[in-house]
């Protein structure tokens, strides 16, 4: 499982040439925004 994840995590870095972008992106994808969890 962690294998996929740094897979899933360098597949978005070399996609990526804003670090914010990136940055932004990330937290997205696992559910945070602006660092917290999402209330849902």
């Amino acid at each position: 499982m962690r294998s996929l994840a740094e897979h899933i995590c360098i597949d978005i870095m070399l996609g990526h040439q804003n670090p914010q972008q990136l940055t932004n992106d990330v937290w997205s994808a696992v559910g945070f925004q602006n660092h917290t969890f999402y209330e849902s």
